[in-house]
């Protein structure tokens, strides 16, 4: 079976990837959007960079675009143990926790590749919360 439409063109800004990755973003009100692209802080991050470790205060809520980022727990003896990875259209599951929870980080993100991710302050993630497509892919 043929299809009469071609596909559309790749993304090529870093909000047309950010928002071909996050499809939810498209859902938020028009007012809920412009906001969150407003406040988004972009960061492109080299592989094997700490971007946030044990007991630092979560800044915001990372969209990641490319790349992946390793999430682990670092025992006292120096020992890592590995939880689980995050990339492209997946969300953290710590950096949910510890910013609804109000609490510091209780483990370690690292970069394995170069990276470019979106991070959504603290204080506009809680504006989002109010969102119901937002709170629903949080939760």
């Amino acid at each position: 079976m043929s299809s009469n439409t071609a596909p559309g063109p790749a993304p090529t800004t870093e909000t047309e990837r950010l928002e071909s990755r996050y499809p939810v973003l498209a859902e938020l009100t028009a007012p809920a959007h412009a906001r969150l692209l407003d406040s988004a802080r972009w960061m492109r991050v080299p592989a094997g960079a700490m971007l946030f470790d044990d007991r630092q205060a979560c800044e915001g809520f990372p969209f990641v675009v490319e790349g992946t980022v390793r999430v682990s727990k670092c025992a006292p003896s120096g020992r890592e143990l590995p939880l689980y990875r995050v990339g492209p259209g997946e969300t953290c599951i710590i950096s949910s926790s510890c910013l609804l929870g109000h609490e510091d980080y209780n483990a370690r993100g690292v970069t394995e590749s170069d990276t470019l991710l979106m991070l959504l302050p603290k204080p506009v993630f809680d504006e989002m919360m109010a969102e119901r497509p937002f709170r629903d892919f949080v939760f």
